[in-house]
Parts: structure tokens; sequence; C-alpha cells
């Protein structure tokens, strides 16, 4: 079993992960722009995109 502190520890961490991604913009603006500007094929707009969800997803 996990204790107390630990799991305070481990949830605010998450947390503070979670919320520092969402409003950080340098982290997913660049990504958007270029894949708006045409500059970017659909296939690497695609690859980049669930690269960024298996990113986030191991927050969990």
């Amino acid at each position: 079993m996990i204790s107390n502190e630990l799991q305070t520890s481990l949830s605010t961490t998450a947390s503070i992960g979670v919320i520092h991604t969402i409003t950080e913009a340098d982290h997913y603006v660049p990504f958007v722009v270029m894949a708006n500007s045409k500059v970017w094929a659909k296939k690497k707009s695609i690859v980049t995109l669930m690269s960024g969800l298996g990113m986030f997803l191991t927050l969990f």
C-alpha cells in the first residue's frame, strides 16, 4: 500500500505537470502553427500529434 505522503506527492506532481503542459503555450503552439502552415505533410502532423498525446499519457 502506498503511504499517504507518497500518494500526496505523486498526485501533486502529476497535477503540476498537467497544468504546466496545458497552460504553457510554448509546448504546443509551434506544432499547431507548423501543421496549419501547409509546410508539413498531413502524415507528419498526425505523427506529431500522436507523439504529443503519447507524452501526455505517460503522466498517468
